[in-house]
């Protein structure tokens, strides 16, 4: 739940900083397929599996970021 809180706000400036709707589709895909993996590996106890899809989450939300700053460059 740590990264939740995160992704929704850095997904809303996302959306607000004229970010394509392709962009939006994917980074936003990508951390809710993440997370629901997330929580399939936490609940059977599978690890690295578990580490990696929380990475994979934390990764999609710095590209928002990063996009983020180019949109508004």
């Amino acid at each position: 739940l740590e990264n939740i809180p995160l992704f929704f706000a850095v997904g809303l400036v996302y959306i607000l900083s004229g970010a394509s709707l392709t962009g939006a589709i994917v980074f936003c895909g990508l951390f809710t397929v993440a997370r629901v993996a997330h929580t399939f590996a936490y609940m059977n106890h599978l690890q690295p599996a578990r580490a990696i899809c929380f990475g994979i989450g934390g990764v999609s939300t710095l590209l928002m970021i990063f996009r983020i700053i180019l949109n508004i460059l």
